[in-house]
């Protein structure tokens, strides 16, 4: 599904959810995000009456190179407009909650008087977020009228409660489409996969792709996401896969024998849920959100090991998986399944709705 298809189904739901109050979505469009990936599945998956509303962004205006900051300033202006407009519909309308769907990008929204409560979800880790003073004002500034924060992992709820206590905060995980990204279909061979995206170390990647192809001949190393590119020229046997769409993802992770997240910090990772779902073995760092999403489903690492002793576990996994796939990944990922998140966003709206 392209930006454009999606954007037109998102508004011909909103147009189908008339009547009484609703929940109301306020989201924004990421390229790599296609019909089955992302967090505005959540919007998708909501069996009541919603609204979905896409905040105009930088791919809205198209014109030539000198129009940029022009650009740019017109589409702040138009995000600002929509945002009052939401906040003014939300309150004197028929909208129960607002919420928006990517705190740290598209707050704040402006409060109006009214029974509307808004709601957001922060998708970056603590180590982002606080990393200095002027972050965690930033921060505060942002979340000044929010009525309820839902946080990703314990360890970023934690976070909010110390930056923000006088807000409500709970943890609701992250969902993923099971039915779609399952292994059914595919084989496995000796691959070991690289998710190359954000808050990745793409220089450790790099040393571990290097080491892998050395120790086990057989094995070859495909990247893909936005950061591929920089572990090209390692080896002709490290493949750089780019703008990949659900159905190539879903290919990746079903037919590779392990999958490599070399991540700086997380609250939550699509890749990881996605690849989860299909039952593929995760090499991850010890991250307190990559241990309590994969518990004990994950193959963790030191933060301070070598990319030598990285690669030759994975090498090992290779040959392990390709003899007897392991057991209770997939298991794992129906937990996360978005019919299981719904109801548990439905219990946090209902405590803050009364």
């Amino acid at each position: 599904m392209t930006n454009g298809e999606w954007r037109f189904r998102m508004r011909d739901e909103g147009r189908r959810a008339k009547g009484a109050a609703m929940v109301r979505f306020v989201s924004r469009r990421f390229g790599h995000h296609g019909e089955h990936t992302g967090y505005w599945l959540l919007a998708a998956r909501w069996p009541g009456n919603q609204r979905t509303t896409i905040l105009p962004g930088s791919g809205e205006l198209v014109g030539p190179a000198w129009a940029g900051p022009v650009e740019a300033r017109l589409v702040a202006v138009a995000r600002a407009l929509t945002k009052c407009m939401l906040g003014a519909a939300a309150s004197f309308g028929h909208v129960r909650v607002l919420h928006v769907l990517y705190g740290e990008n598209d707050l704040p929204i402006p409060r109006f008087p009214g029974s509307c409560r808004i709601v957001t979800t922060l998708h970056q880790p603590a180590s982002f977020l606080g990393r200095d003073s002027r972050r965690v004002q930033w921060l505060r500034h942002r979340l000044r009228n929010v009525d309820l924060i839902v946080a990703l992992s314990s360890e970023q709820s934690a976070f909010v409660q110390s930056v923000v206590p006088d807000k409500q905060c709970v943890f609701v995980p992250h969902g993923v489409d099971t039915d779609f990204f399952n292994s059914r279909g595919f084989s496995r061979g000796n691959t070991i996969l690289i998710s190359a995206g954000w808050l990745r170390d793409m220089d450790f990647a790099r040393d571990v792709a290097r080491h892998a192809v050395a120790i086990d001949p057989s094995v070859t190393v495909r990247v893909f996401g936005n950061n591929a590119t920089q572990l090209a020229g390692v080896s002709s046997r490290v493949q750089i896969m780019s703008h990949l769409n659900d159905e190539e993802l879903r290919r990746e992770y079903s037919s590779c024998a392990v999958m490599l997240l070399p991540l700086l910090g997380t609250v939550a990772n699509n890749a990881l849920l996605e690849a989860l779902s299909c039952g593929t073995s995760i090499v991850a760092p010890d991250l307190p959100a990559t241990v309590e999403y994969l518990g004990e489903n994950g193959t963790y690492y030191a933060r301070t090991s070598s990319a030598e002793d990285v690669a030759e576990l994975l090498c090992s996994l290779v040959e392990e998986n390709s003899q007897r796939p392991r057991q209770g990944l997939r298991e794992r990922a129906l937990s996360y399944d978005w019919s299981r998140i719904v109801p548990q966003m439905a219990s946090a709206y209902e405590s803050i709705c009364g």
